[in-house]
């Protein structure tokens, strides 16, 4: 029997839904009843601690606390180590939430859970999409579907019911920004264009103000709370700093109090100096809504709407800023929070049903889901070639960024050198035409034993394919001699390769 679990593995809080036996979404509360669970982690001894109570821990305690864990996915930063000298990564920590998850669902429905649909950044490159599908699939897990974060708000706020036309997603979370441009035509939902900044979010803002608040306390006592000597001083300051900003999201002002030896504060903001303190940060975030809406060549007044969704979008300032930038106020109806989760449970039953497999609640059969979906790349995909003055080597494109998935693209290149008989072909991450050392190198297949020919350098053909979760897969093949090549992009446990890398002789750019 197939079931499915929604998860958000947001950077502040993880939220679950689950279809229920009507086909609605429906949010999951955790085990302590709430609809949400804070992303942080504390080793405490043989024993791993998550959620609030990880979170209080790890100020006690920094060293084996983990909170911003998301934003490291894809890297292998050690970012704490148990008492059994086990090293945590980002990856780990994502294995340690899907895994409370899998828990939470099989407690409360007492089925075991099978399938999962797991909501990423837009911007996520294809490293930070393998680690988040390996940590489920670590644990029996089958991923329906890995569906943007910006796209599943836009299904969970229901935008195909709300008539055709344009619709732009702002999604400003606690870790990352990202806009997603969407159209509706009937009951399809297509996604024209995409943007994102993968290191902006709800913790950038707070930690303004916390700055701000802790100049204020040391120009006033002449010292200055630290973690190694305060940390209880700066928990509770971290506290206040977050209550603060929900409060500067309806009032004028707020008033943030840091306590530490005996000693007090009163810190005075004003939501003009929230917006002074953070002026860059908004205009980070608008840039790149003008950025979506420029490649997609759509002007603001084409709109039907816009949605501010993300638990930072709530911000005064943020809300200002895109009505500022796009002359229309982001919708009032509108939920910010749980839209990825209840949107994810819709993506996954459609991708189920493409699949043949539908699912059942309760022994019943859902009902078919009228709705079609479809994403598009968020960056750029290419191979290392020579330019045709062969002065240096580019990023030369084969999957352009906003091209619709799933998809397959073929393009040729020519050996670099007559005679050659070895050819390494290395995939890129990157802006097109980029040089290789500004792109990600995210792989590479090798060609070797091919004839050698003195004439014409051999015709090598490259086939990108990426499926409806982004995942990418690459086949070079020799047209002269019919050798290929496979490359399945696995990231687990490697390192990134070395700027040299080319190896055995590369490819050239067809003329």
């Amino acid at each position: 029997m197939t079931n499915l679990l929604a998860i958000d593995l947001g950077t502040g809080n993880m939220k679950l839904a689950v279809p229920d036996d009507q086909g609605n979404s429906r949010l999951l509360t955790n085990s302590s009843g709430a609809p949400s669970t804070p992303t942080a982690v504390f080793l405490d001894g043989d024993r791993i601690l998550l959620g609030r109570e990880a979170d209080n821990a790890r100020f006690q305690d920094p060293d084996r606390g983990i909170r911003e864990w998301k934003r490291h996915m894809g890297s292998d930063a050690v970012l704490a180590v148990s008492a059994a000298g086990k090293e945590y990564r980002a990856r780990d920590c994502a294995e340690v939430f899907i895994a409370d998850a899998k828990t939470t669902y099989e407690n409360k429905t007492g089925e075991v859970l099978t399938h999962v649909v797991m909501g990423i950044p837009a911007n996520y490159e294809q490293r930070q999409r393998q680690e988040t599908k390996a940590a489920a699939e670590a644990l029996g897990l089958e991923v329906v579907q890995l569906v943007h974060e910006p796209t599943a708000a836009a299904l969970g706020n229901g935008v195909h019911h709300r008539g055709d036309g344009l619709y732009l997603i702002a999604d400003l979370g606690q870790g990352t920004f990202d806009v997603n441009l969407v159209r509706v035509h009937g009951e399809k939902v297509t996604v024209a264009g995409t943007a994102g900044v993968p290191k902006l979010g709800g913790l950038d803002f707070s930690a303004r103000l916390q700055e701000h608040a802790l100049g204020q306390f040391e120009a006033e006592h002449g010292f200055r709370p630290t973690q190694e000597q305060h940390p209880l001083a700066l928990l509770d300051l971290y506290h206040r700093v977050e209550q603060a900003k929900c409060t500067l999201s309806s009032r004028d002002s707020a008033t943030i109090v840091v306590s530490c030896e005996g000693q007090m504060a009163l810190v005075a903001v004003t939501q003009a100096l929230f917006r002074d303190l953070c002026a860059d940060l908004v205009e980070r975030a608008m840039d790149c809504v003008s950025k979506c809406l420029d490649e997609c060549g759509v002007q603001s007044d084409g709109l039907e709407e816009a949605l501010a969704v993300g638990g930072a979008s709530r911000m005064r300032m943020f809300r200002e800023a895109i009505e500022g930038r796009l002359g229309v106020q982001p919708s009032a109806q509108c939920e910010a929070d749980y839209a990825v989760a209840l949107g994810c449970v819709i993506a996954g039953r459609m991708e189920l049903e493409r699949q043949g497999r539908p699912l059942v609640i309760n022994g019943r059969r859902l009902p078919p889901i009228r709705l079609f979906a479809e994403e598009v790349t968020s960056h750029d995909i290419g191979v290392t070639a020579l330019t045709e003055e062969r002065d240096r080597q580019v990023n030369a494109t084969i999957l352009k960024k906003n091209t619709p998935i799933p998809c397959e693209h073929t393009e040729s290149f020519q050996l670099a050198e007559p005679g050659q008989t070895d050819a390494r072909i290395e995939l890129l991450e990157g802006q097109a035409d980029a040089g290789r050392d500004h792109c990600r190198v995210l792989g590479h297949c090798d060609l070797s034993g091919l004839p050698s020919v003195q004439s014409d350098p051999h015709q090598i053909d490259v086939t990108m394919r990426l499926d409806r979760s982004g995942m990418l897969q690459l086949c070079a093949q020799d047209t002269a001699s019919g050798r290929e090549a496979e490359l399945s992009i696995e990231y687990l446990h490697q390192s990134q390769p070395d700027a040299e890398g080319s190896g055995t002789g590369g490819v050239q750019a067809s003329a």
